[in-house]
């Protein structure tokens, strides 16, 4: 082998190693980005005392905050569950969309809003209506669900969970689950 011939490799190879070692890398593109958030209501969540959802067929679920938590007041009185009930009532009093329709039309019953799936009106301390929305149907990939907030002609697409959480009290109230049993106390004896 050729003596010159490997110096110059070695210089070569220590000239590259330099380079890549002291050389900065150069900015990457890569950052994520967020998609953007559009407010729909922006109500502080402990001003909202009560929470209306009522649907197409008339039925009505109400719940209500109690100073030891939340209540469901119609269509029956219960002692409510606050692990569902509390931030299913944070996340419409912030409720937040992925993106706006204006429609070209009045009619928006190709979004589920003539009639509406259901009606969410959150109340105040004295009893008056904060926001009012109409909750339609899903979107073609069912991953979001039209609403309009009452007094804006905007169609919203909101992919927040919470709106399945209380369409599903149409069908099983959010009562408080009924507790463990101590386990101190020993199991009844099998006869």
């Amino acid at each position: 082998m050729n003596v010159r011939m490997t110096m110059v490799l070695a210089v070569l190879c220590v000239l590259v190693g330099g380079y890549l070692y002291w050389v900065p890398e150069p900015a990457s593109d890569t950052s994520i980005v967020e998609p953007a958030t559009i407010t729909i209501t922006n109500t502080d969540s402990k001003t909202v005392f009560a929470l209306t959802a009522s649907n197409a067929t008339d039925n009505t679920v109400q719940v209500a905050r109690y100073p030891n938590g939340w209540q469901i007041v119609a269509p029956e009185q219960l002692t409510g569950d606050n692990i569902v009930i509390g931030p299913a009532v944070a996340a419409v009093a912030n409720l937040t969309a992925t993106s706006v329709i204006t429609p070209t039309s009045s009619d928006l019953s190709a979004y589920g809003l003539v009639p509406p799936q259901f009606t969410i009106v959150t109340i105040d301390k004295d009893q008056n209506p904060i926001d009012t929305l109409l909750v339609g149907s899903r979107n073609p990939s069912g991953g979001a669900r039209y609403v309009q907030h009452v007094g804006d002609a905007k169609v919203y697409l909101v992919s927040d969970s919470a709106l399945d959480t209380i369409e599903g009290w149409f069908g099983a109230l959010p009562i408080e689950p009924t507790p463990l049993p101590d386990v101190k106390t020993p199991a009844p004896k099998a006869p």
